[in-house]
């Protein structure tokens, strides 16, 4: 899909567009701009590059650039995928999942505390499992969280 700009004939990238309201990778960027896609396909293609997360970011620690990049982008996929009037279920120790936070307090309770190391599928902040695995091991998880 590409959407041509009234002051110039050159297209726009739908990511442009749809990215001043979400934070989407350059892997999305790149994608997007190889194959034209109508708006449906464009919010299915970006609800796919869930499975493409990188979480090692995780174990890292919380005064590098990674793990802060890392947690900007966890930030920007739970705000796009799960979050209910711009909070979300804020995963710190201190929340634990039960406190619900905007964006500013969950970073920054993500970066005062650890980032629960076990908490790798983040079924509380809107990832799916594809076809192949079962519920079973979503319960399990989600139980472990609490």
């Amino acid at each position: 899909m590409s959407v041509k700009s009234s002051a110039s004939s050159q297209a726009i990238c739908p990511c442009v567009i749809v990215g001043s309201l979400l934070s989407f990778g350059p892997a999305v960027h790149c994608r997007l701009q190889e194959t034209p896609l109508s708006f449906v396909s464009l919010v299915i293609e970006l609800g796919r590059e869930e499975y493409d997360i990188d979480k090692s970011w995780i174990s890292k620690a919380r005064v590098g650039a990674e793990y802060r990049n890392g947690l900007t982008r966890f930030l920007d996929f739970s705000f796009a995928n799960a979050s209910s009037d711009g909070m979300i279920r804020c995963p710190c120790p201190k929340c634990g999942f039960r406190l619900l936070q905007n964006r500013e307090d969950a970073f920054d309770h993500l970066v005062i505390n650890p980032f629960p190391s076990s908490y790798t599928f983040w079924i509380h902040h809107g990832e799916r499992r594809g076809v192949e695995s079962s519920g079973d091991e979503q319960e399990d998880q989600s139980e472990q969280n609490f």
